[in-house]
């Protein structure tokens, strides 16, 4: 049976950092499941600037944040909202007991970054 992941969004910092310490916890006592992913999203306020959007070969005022992964307009210094690769929190070393899918091979899985579609770019595609 193939695994699965689940993705869970808090709207704060602490409840999320609770619920992964009791299933830490709970790893570290030897159940199956483990949290791999933890991404930071921005909000609730937006660049409004809309220069972020471009073409390519144009210029753009949007630079990628080290730390979130947030494009955070250069104008206003708040977050475009356009998530195309928000950073993973988690370090692999920090990840309890990795699964190890071929240790012949030495093959796992590692999660770097997610991407995620604004509501009103879903919006617009339904």
């Amino acid at each position: 049976m193939a695994g699965r992941f689940l993705l869970i969004e808090f709207d704060d910092e602490q409840s999320a950092s609770r619920l992964r310490a009791q299933i830490d916890k709970a790893s570290m006592s030897g159940k199956r499941f483990r949290v791999i992913g933890l991404f930071s999203r921005p909000g609730p306020k937006f660049c409004k600037c809309e220069t972020w959007e471009s073409n390519r070969g144009s210029k753009s005022t949007i630079k990628i944040g080290a730390k979130f992964g947030w494009a955070v307009c250069t104008t206003c210094k708040l977050p475009a909202p356009s998530m195309s690769f928000l950073r993973n929190l988690i370090k692999p070393h920090d990840i309890i007991d990795p699964p190890k899918y071929d240790t012949k091979h030495k093959v796992g899985f590692y999660c770097y970054g997610l991407t995620l579609t604004s509501r009103s770019n879903f919006e617009d595609n339904e």
